[in-house]
């Protein structure tokens, strides 16, 4: 809060890059609701929202869609502080029909990480974008931002498993990236 932060975002119900490679302990989830609940209230009491963030099955074993998001929130008592944010870049690899999981997120949707399916500047690739943000509306997300990668600075992207730029120029990435979206932004 100092900084004036609004939430903290990610995988904060386990450890991104780590999978398994196999299934959650049956206490596994009930555990890390558990601790959400205290990092909740922490969060509540900071005036922050702390907004957990569905990955793939290659960065987490535990919550890959945003169902399995909603379920770990309610399991940690549904506190008003903890939320979900979906990236389009997991939902590629997990989930079929983006515009149901979004709709399904309801209320506890908190945003969106807006990337193509390589991490790259939204359209283009995969994603269903005209979809994704008619779904987006339908709920009280307020936040949408891009993520990506670039790998010329150091080896954030590598160690990330990312060994193309796609990426070089952050500037024209955000650019390119607002043009895209803006108009799927107008009601």
């Amino acid at each position: 809060m100092a900084v004036g932060g609004l939430a903290y975002a990610g995988a904060l119900y386990g450890r991104p890059g780590k999978s398994l490679r196999r299934l959650p302990p049956a206490d596994e989830l009930a555990r890390a609701a558990e601790g959400l609940r205290g990092l909740a209230a922490h969060a509540a009491a900071a005036g922050i929202i702390l907004a957990i963030e569905p990955m793939s099955r290659f960065r987490s074993h535990l919550v890959n869609t945003p169902a399995q998001a909603v379920r770990l929130i309610e399991m940690a008592g549904r506190p008003a502080s903890l939320r979900v944010l979906i990236d389009t870049y997991h939902m590629v690899t997990e989930l079929r029909d983006f515009a149901a999981a979004i709709r399904e997120t309801g209320d506890l949707l908190w945003g969106l990480h807006a990337c193509e399916n390589d991490r790259g500047v939204p359209g283009g690739g995969l994603v269903r974008w005209s979809e994704v943000f008619a779904a987006l509306k339908e709920t009280p997300a307020d936040y949408v931002a891009f993520e990506g990668y670039n790998t010329a600075l150091g080896d954030f992207g590598w160690r990330r498993g990312m060994y193309q730029d796609v990426c070089p120029d952050g500037d024209a990435f955000v650019r390119e990236g607002l043009a895209f979206i803006h108009p799927l932004l107008r009601p």
